[in-house]
């Protein structure tokens, strides 16, 4: 008898600390998602990452316009990173509040909180440097640093676009 409510008390405890979320989420911040990712109008894709309010981060694919967005649990990002990055994603957002400069190939970072009904989003270019754009470039790079150097590499852009560039390059196909 006892082991079986030892047993029961782990399994509750197991599943209660599956589910917690991390202490930077407040009670105004519940449901977040924080998405950042590159949308390609040629190929009509967007290609990106979601992590939510319990810092499980999700890799997407989508066609440009669709509602059906399919995504595949990449990992569970520890706390400490987590909360840096949302804390740095939050007050990039509270500084530059919006920038809209989109070309063939965009860029984008997008924190959405349904308790509060915010949306924030910013959408760049990548490849040149724009009034504005590197507090977007610092956040998307900050929220790659959360991604695995395995799973980079899905046909985003190079990380490192050069401004000097005159011709762009899209992403080879596989």
């Amino acid at each position: 008898m006892k082991k079986v409510i030892l047993f029961a008390f782990a399994i509750v405890i197991l599943t209660t600390s599956c589910s917690l979320k991390p202490d930077c989420v407040s009670p105004k911040l519940e449901g977040l998602m924080l998405s950042w990712g590159e949308e390609n109008k040629i190929t009509q894709e967007v290609k990106g990452y979601t992590l939510d309010d319990k810092g499980k981060l999700f890799y997407y694919e989508k066609k440009l316009g669709s509602t059906d967005i399919p995504m595949t649990k990449v990992l569970k990002v520890d706390e400490e990173n987590y909360c840096e990055a949302l804390q740095f994603t939050i007050e990039g957002f509270l500084e530059n509040q919006v920038i809209h400069t989109p070309g063939v190939v965009s860029r984008f970072v997008e924190l959405r909180t349904p308790v509060t009904g915010a949306v924030m989003a910013g959408k760049w270019n990548p490849t040149f440097k724009l009034n504005g754009s590197s507090e977007f470039v610092e956040m998307y790079e900050k929220l790659m640093d959360l991604v695995p150097e395995d799973e980079k590499n899905k046909g985003f852009l190079l990380r490192e676009v050069s401004s000097d560039d005159a011709e762009f390059q899209l992403p080879k196909e596989d």
